[in-house]
């Protein structure tokens, strides 16, 4: 018989077994009173005993008979109410337990007594703790006065309220009598080791410190070694029969001709396992079935059992084996020895090798499937579809410089795909971000978005699945492919045609939005049991689609916007098999985040003023890796964050509470109050907006709408005047309580706004996003703090410029212009930027000022 025979026949034949218990539901209703009190509410349907909120309701079902408490989730029977009134956890009532119960509500007054204990039902003979080192109980096998072998054995735990569970997955298998073991084995007495509790209290009640296994001989642990380390071991085999073939009665033999003899197998296997770290091993085995009847039968004493063990041959010592590979890279190249081996090869090994890994043989079946799947040995394993498979890039073998590796992507990028300078930088630096991402607390997602189809899209999609590590491009995926394949591979994703499934789908934006932070996870039953399991869902993640990310994506993305080519634009065709330029950057991008991962994580880039909240959230790992690469990325950077934070807050689609909000500022300036009539009407007149045209429909904003939208910011109208000659009051808003809101969520009047569209050059970009010139390399030069005596010499007017400055969250002190030709001691470069030219800083020196508050972290970090 099969294991899942024998499993299906002991369920049936438990079936078989029980007794029709009474329900006891004449008796519900009496006992939820009796224990509840009198009901808020009666129904036709149901009682009501209200709780502290509107979900912590009892009830009473009069058409089911069954009582429901709402706070704890959980209802039942009339006695599985009284096992929940004594706070006991939720269990099956059954055998023992249930006349256990039945008892205790005769007691309360709830139910008539309970009969005599059923014929069939299993008296407990005996019950065996097995405690930990402490002596705390972890769990009992209990043994029945029954004749079916199936049903003998049972294994509960307690359940912290004086009860039992019967089941004890997940709790740790100790040896029997562990406390007494490791004394003796500390003072050097003989221990023996009996096949079942009940040999080894035999072996006690002589005189011996005696252990078993929970579950047998078959279930002996790795970890049972330890405990019998440099210890003087008798193993006490039973005498059991030939073993015979279910089926036929024919005796069974080992394919050495051997015959099968349970009990001395068994006891073979643990003497030569235990013979590498115990002091002594030796075996001995009674003309009686076991310890226990050659005491009882043969009157077998202590000294008469002494002088059976010193007559026995000792095990012979084996030596000791290697310690198994405790390091991931050991157990890595361990499984790939093993994915190697023919599969016959592999059968002779797979025991001893997940023995030598801690694992479990099925658990090293997988990885070694994986694996030959990775290296290409596995090309149909009868599923369908492929198994997924990654190339790793080997580090480049030199060190790398950050801020040329940065230039060679977003040149990579912007060969193939036209994009603004804004979009390629912001691409470079997503690109190396995802090698860092375990460095990082968030991972901004890469939304790649276009106004319509053709733009570039699939494309900057297969270059950057070049670059990118473990790339895994996909056209569609469901909730559960989506965690199950972060969960096993941890891959960075590339989601194309995102426009044709992801709007509609709200459980896959939410997998998506949990995977934006660190420890990002979703919780799912597995298995037959349904074990509760939880599935990470951290993962770098682009999606490129038609149009806008849905809002929650787009609060948690940076984003690249892509615009169809002009004939004018001259761009490179991707193609695969002349890629190999991308490879090396890949390469590359390996060896920059080894050498730098800690530099990065350990960093707190300064951030614009303008940018806070979730946006700095999503940019400070951009922001931190463009400060360890140097150079004059950590401006260009900043300049492109403001510049993509600035078009995201001018056009953001889903911000559409904030841009109400800011028209609402710009039409109450110098106004105190307005009626919502007229405020509709000023909205709806503001072209270029969406107030004219809302929802499907195209309808106007209405003033009801309005008050909808500003609901959940705690403003409603309320009654105004308008005009003291006639009187008159309408609903209307007093601009007043809108202070709070524009504080709250608005930039300050005046912040950085993008420069217009009329500066664009021919390729579509604009001035601030175009590529600074690269002159002096200072990524890998260390930044000494200039002495105060160089100011003077470098300072041209003291009064040019003076004063404080604060830029990007960093305060500093501006002595004055720098003299014609004095170079930024960051940058390199005597060219004015944006901020204007260079400035002589008090205790730094010349610095443009868009460069000191990169320039004045990096000092205050290396003191």
């Amino acid at each position: 018989m099969t294991a899942t025979a024998r499993s299906m026949h002991r369920r049936a034949h438990r079936r078989a077994a029980t007794p029709d218990f009474p329900d006891f539901k004449q008796f519900a209703e009496a006992a939820c009173i009796k224990l509840w009190g009198e009901p808020d509410k009666r129904t036709r349907k149901k009682l009501r005993w209200n709780g502290g909120d509107a979900y912590s309701a009892r009830t009473f079902n009069f058409q089911k008979k069954r009582w429901y408490d709402a706070g704890q989730n959980r209802g039942g029977s009339t006695l599985e109410l009284v096992d929940y009134e004594k706070q006991r956890p939720n269990r099956k009532l059954r055998g023992v337990e249930f006349f256990d119960v039945w008892r205790e509500a005769n007691e309360m007054g709830i139910v008539p007594e309970p009969p005599p204990a059923p014929k069939n039902s299993k008296p407990i003979l005996a019950t065996y703790p097995y405690r930990d080192e402490n002596s705390v109980v972890l769990f009992e096998v209990v043994r029945f006065d029954t004749d079916d072998p199936d049903e003998r054995f049972s294994q509960r735990q307690p359940d912290g309220q004086g009860g039992w569970i019967w089941k004890t997955k997940g709790v740790r298998k100790v040896l029997y009598r562990l406390p007494e073991l490791i004394a003796a084995v500390k003072a050097g007495e003989r221990l023996l080791i009996c096949e079942g509790e009940k040999d080894a209290d035999t072996a006690v009640r002589l005189g011996y410190v005696a252990t078993t296994m929970p579950g047998g001989v078959k279930k002996w642990l790795k970890e049972y070694d330890e405990f019998l380390r440099g210890a003087d071991v008798v193993v006490v085999s039973d005498n059991d029969p030939q073993l015979r073939d279910k089926k036929t009665g024919k005796p069974q033999f080992h394919p050495d001709g051997k015959p099968m003899l349970p009990g001395q197998d068994h006891a073979a296997k643990i003497a030569k396992r235990l013979s590498k770290p115990a002091r002594r091993v030796c075996t001995i085995i009674f003309p009686q079935k076991d310890l226990t009847e050659w005491v009882d039968e043969a009157d077998g004493t202590r000294e008469k059992l002494d002088e059976i063990i010193e007559q026995a041959t000792p095990q012979e010592p084996q030596p000791e084996e290697k310690e198994p590979p405790k390091g991931d890279d050991d157990a890595d190249a361990e499984i790939e020895r093993l994915a190697q081996l023919s599969p016959l090869e592999y059968e002779h090994q797979r025991k001893e090798a997940a023995e030598k890994l801690g694992l479990r043989a099925s658990s090293l079946d997988r990885l070694v499937g994986d694996e030959r799947a990775r290296l290409g040995f596995v090309t149909d394993d009868g599923k369908q579809g492929r198994a997924i498979t990654f190339s790793e890039p080997q580090p480049w073998p030199e060190l790398v410089n950050g801020a040329e590796l940065l230039d060679g992507i977003a040149t990579a990028v912007r060969k193939h795909v036209v994009m603004s300078d804004t979009c390629r930088d912001t691409t470079a630096l997503w690109t190396l971000h995802a090698y860092l991402i375990d460095h990082f607390l968030v991972s901004p997602r890469l939304g790649v978005n276009s106004p319509t189809k053709r733009c570039g899209k699939t494309t900057l999609l297969d270059v950057l699945a070049r670059l990118l590590p473990r790339a895994q491009p996909t056209s569609n995926i469901t909730p559960a492919a989506l965690f199950r394949v972060i969960e096993a591979y941890r891959p960075t994703l590339l989601v194309d045609e995102a426009d044709t499934f992801l709007h509609d789908n709200d459980e896959l934006r939410g997998v998506l939005n949990s995977g934006h932070r660190k420890g990002g996870s979703v919780l799912r039953t597995v298995g037959d049991d349904h074990e509760p399991r939880a599935f990470t869902t951290y993962c770098a993640c682009i999606i490129a689609m038609i149009g806008k990310l849905p809002d929650t994506l787009h609060d948690r993305a940076v984003t690249a916007d892509l615009k169809r080519r002009l004939p004018s634009e001259a761009i490179e065709p991707f193609r695969p098999d002349r890629a190999g330029h991308l490879d090396e950057l890949a390469r590359k991008a390996v060896r920059w985040a080894q050498d730098n991962a800690e530099r990065v994580a350990a960093a707190d880039p300064a951030m614009p003023s303008a940018i806070i909240n979730r946006a700095a959230d999503n940019w400070r790992p951009l922001l931190a890796i463009a400060d360890a690469a140097g150079s004059e990325w950590p401006q260009r950077a900043r300049q492109v964050a403001l510049a993509a934070h600035a078009v995201a807050a001018a056009g953001d689609d889903a911000s559409r509470l904030e841009m109400l909000l800011a028209d609402i500022r710009t039409i109450s300036a110098g106004k105190v109050q307005m009626s919502s009539a007229a405020l509709v009407e000023a909205l709806v007149a503001l072209e270029g907006r969406p107030w004219a045209e809302m929802g499907k429909s195209g309808k106007p904003l209405t003033q009801n709408g309005l008050a909808r939208m500003l609901k959940p910011l705690g403003i409603t109208t309320e009654d105004i005047w308008i005009g003291s000659s006639t009187g008159k009051s309408l609903k209307g808003y007093v601009f007043a309580h809108f202070d709070e809101p524009f504080a709250r969520y608005l930039p300050p009047e005046g912040a950085f706004e993008p420069r217009g569209r009329e500066e664009a050059d021919e390729m579509g970009t604009s001035e601030p996003f175009q590529t600074a010139r690269f002159e002096t390399n200072l990524a890998d030069q260390k930044c000494e703090k200039p002495a105060n005596d160089a100011h003077p010499r470098d300072l041209a007017d003291q009064k040019g410029g003076s004063g404080q400055r604060t830029l990007w969250g960093v305060t500093f002190d501006v002595l004055g212009a720098a003299q014609d030709g004095v170079t930024c001691r960051y940058c390199n470069s005597a060219e004015p930027d944006e901020e204007g030219g260079v400035v002589v800083v008090a205790d730094h020196g010349p610095l443009h000022a868009a460069c000191a508050p990169a320039w004045i972290t990096n000092q205050d970090k290396s003191k």
